[in-house]
């Protein structure tokens, strides 16, 4: 039972480790245990964009940021985040320059804990058929046209071309 992505900077035995530069977009992060994104380790967490992702359903939360040195310039953007026993978003207060906008969340509707969305969206993503797993977002979501146009995410998860309407839609993919 593990996080669906683990970034970390070292298992306390060794020398610690610099993580620096990670791009994480257009992801299904779905049904982990122990959260969608995990930071943690006794490293250096540095330059992270995680952006355009949907993450669901994880019962460990939807991002958790618990480093033990300072984590900088991470920036979390236009991702979906719902269906999680716990909190969305959490922060252990090891951040600098933390960037949180433009993500959409849903059941329930909160941001998390240590962490403040500047531009949150509330409201139900209406995916196409979660429970089978079908995530591309039906007419209707609160998704539709209220993400941010960012230079590094230019197509969606099926390669469709961002954005198909007057803005970028939140999520992993791109509603036609």
């Amino acid at each position: 039972s593990r996080s669906g992505i683990i970034l970390s900077g070292g298992d306390y035995s060794k020398p610690p480790i610099e993580i620096n530069g990670v791009l994480i977009r257009n992801n299904l992060i779905l049904n982990n245990a122990t959260g969608g994104i995990n930071f943690q380790g006794d490293g250096w967490i540095k330059n992270i964009e995680i952006y355009n992702n949907t993450i669901h359903g994880n019962p460990g939360g939807g991002i958790w940021m618990n480093p033990d040195k300072q984590a900088e310039n991470i920036a979390i953007i236009n991702n979906i985040l719902s269906g999680h026993r716990s909190t969305h978003l959490y922060s252990n207060g090891n951040m600098t320059h933390l960037i949180v906008r433009k993500n959409l969340y849903w059941d329930p509707t909160s941001v998390g804990e240590g962490v403040r969305d500047s531009s949150p969206v509330m409201g139900n993503p209406r995916f196409g058929n979660s429970a089978s797993r079908d995530f591309h977002l039906a007419m209707g979501s609160a998704a539709i046209g209220k993400g941010e146009s960012l230079a590094k995410v230019t197509t969606d998860k099926d390669g469709k071309q961002r954005p198909m309407g007057s803005a970028y839609d939140i999520g992993a993919y791109e509603q036609e």
